[in-house]
């Protein structure tokens, strides 16, 4: 059902371009007194057109009264002497100037009245030396056609031009609508909006045929005119046949590209559809990161010569005895005894150590070592070092 609505509206966009171009160059053409003037100006001594001229002025005098018609060949020398005269152009163009007017009114038949060289032709006789058939001319009201278009003949024509004629600010607005309003309603516009302009396309150049083929269909007088104001209706249909079909090219190469974003964007979800359902793929997942090493902290330096460090109270929080740290079994080689002979580098090593006073000499019962069996300890225990070294006693007691 949305195809058919589709294509309805686009057939309807194409019916309203062909009543625009119709409409425009009727306007340009017929309707207006200018340019109606200009195309017919090259008519204007026709030789065939003059020649058709000649032969009704003739076929008026002849049928009027029958003394002129028994004087035929000198009426009509008359007649072809006053259409090849420089007055008559002057009667063409007042029978051109009625004849826009017919067209602007709808008059059918559409014809030229050159009544009005009948005195030329009587002043033609006279100087002919034919004064009694100059008697006899009619009048200049007389009303003398030439044929150069029936209505009748072509109805459907002839009204779609005047018509587009009437509406031809309306057609282009209703052209623009149809198309608009097929491509809302597709599913794909820009393949509709290109389809549109083609099909306008192909209707401009329909047209563009059609008026090249229109004096074939008219005859007489009316071809000669239709030859001189079809090229300009052909021009203006190859125009916008070119235009459109520009307008359609350039929406095919547009639609194409869109229909490859689109391509890949839908392979694009494809794949990550498809790798949503297999899982993370192990060979592309990152390595997880090592976990932290942590190191011991390490004693803030202290500077030489700034003095004994603040005593630490024994049994305090934190605080290790040296003995027990320099019992430790871990082996040297490895990373956590390195660490510890740098802990106590600084303890054992230290300058304050080697300047220990002096024990005191041994006394009866010491045992040579400064170790006393009677007494529990025989040394004062070092403000320096108690803190970390047990007494002799402490450790013999333990």
């Amino acid at each position: 059902m949305r195809r058919f609505i589709i294509g309805g509206l686009i057939a309807l966009a194409v019916l309203g371009s062909l009543g625009s171009g119709l409409g425009w160059w009727a306007r340009r053409e017929l309707v207006s007194a200018g340019g109606f003037a200009s195309q017919t100006r090259s008519l204007q001594g026709r030789l065939e057109l003059r020649a058709s001229t000649a032969q009704a002025l003739a076929a008026t005098m002849e049928s009027s009264r029958p003394e002129l018609r028994a004087a035929a060949p000198a009426i009509r020398a008359a007649v072809d002497a006053t259409a090849g005269s420089p007055a008559f152009g002057a009667v063409e163009q007042a029978a051109y100037a009625r004849l826009q007017q017919q067209v602007a009114s709808a008059t059918s038949p559409l014809a030229l009245d050159v009544g009005a060289a009948l005195p030329l032709v009587a002043a033609e006789l006279r100087a002919q030396g034919h004064p009694e058939l100059a008697v006899l001319t009619p009048p200049a009201s007389t009303r003398v056609a030439v044929p150069v278009a029936d209505r009748g003949q072509h109805p459907v024509l002839w009204g779609a031009l005047e018509w587009s004629a009437r509406l031809w600010w309306l057609l282009p607005i209703l052209t623009a609508l149809f198309l608009g309003g097929a491509v809302f309603v597709s599913f794909r516009p820009l393949d509709t909006a290109a389809a549109g302009a083609a099909a306008i396309g192909g209707g401009s150049a329909l047209l563009a045929v059609g008026a090249a083929l229109a004096p074939a269909w008219a005859s007489g007088s009316g071809r000669i005119v239709t030859q001189q104001f079809a090229p300009s209706l052909v021009a203006q249909s190859v125009v916008v046949a070119f235009a459109a079909a520009a307008a359609a090219g350039a929406g095919v190469l547009v639609a194409l590209r869109a229909s490859r974003r689109q391509a890949r964007t839908m392979t694009a979800i494809r794949i990550a559809d498809v790798r949503r359902a297999l899982g993370p793929d192990p060979a592309l997942a990152l390595p997880a990161p090592p976990e932290p090493i942590a190191l011991p902290a390490l004693p803030e330096p202290t500077a030489l010569g700034a003095g004994p460090p603040a005593p630490v109270a024994a049994g305090a929080a934190g605080a290790v005895p040296v003995d027990r740290v320099l019992d430790t079994t871990a082996p040297p080689d490895t990373e956590l005894g390195k660490t510890l002979a740098d802990l106590m580098q600084p303890v054992t090593e230290t300058p304050l150590l080697a300047q220990r006073p002096e024990r005191p000499p041994a006394r009866a019962g010491d045992d040579g070592d400064g170790n006393d069996e009677n007494a529990a300890t025989e040394v004062a225990p070092d403000p320096w070092t108690s803190t970390f070294l047990p007494t002799r006693g402490a450790a013999d007691s333990t």
